[in-house]
């Protein structure tokens, strides 16, 4: 017997930004100084950061914020631009 179940969630961008929040290594180094989990991956598409690349942080509505990189967060600041909301 084979049970298969598939979740869907889907989140709704409240904010994104057009200035980067910081270069990943930057956020790395503090957050693991700090002892907090890092978040490795942008939360879109699952690129893996580098230390050199930028990160921009999202804003979802009934979500926690997350990371996006700089191609998935121009994908977002479009959506909103032709009508999506901010």
């Amino acid at each position: 017997m084979d049970v298969i179940k598939i979740t869907k969630n889907v989140y709704t961008v409240q904010q994104a930004v057009e200035k980067p929040f910081m270069k990943f290594g930057t956020f790395r180094a503090t957050r693991e100084r700090l002892g907090l989990s890092v978040i490795r991956r942008c939360f879109n598409c699952g690129h893996k950061f580098k230390d050199e690349d930028d990160t921009y942080l999202i804003i979802f509505k009934n979500a926690p914020n997350q990371l996006f990189c700089e191609k998935c967060n121009d994908l977002a600041l479009a959506d909103m631009k032709k009508g999506g909301e901010q």
